[in-house]
């Protein structure tokens, strides 16, 4: 099994649709996705930063996601 590590670009990707799940494990068939602790706390905070800024459910849609 190939372990890829997706990135922040990548999630934010998959979270306005420019690519979906489906393309990416067409793509890398036998792959198992992960990511680090640090993109996580990357997408935290920029969902904070949009919730502070007034787009508070854009940013807890990001969350959610």
């Amino acid at each position: 099994m190939t372990l890829i590590c997706l990135g922040s670009s990548v999630l934010i990707a998959l979270e306005k649709g420019t690519i979906t799940p489906e393309h990416l494990r067409k793509k890398f068939l036998d792959a198992h996705f992960v990511t680090t602790a640090i993109t996580i706390f990357e997408q935290a905070y920029g969902a904070y930063i949009l919730i502070k800024r007034g787009y508070k459910k854009k940013g807890e849609k990001s969350l959610k996601d």
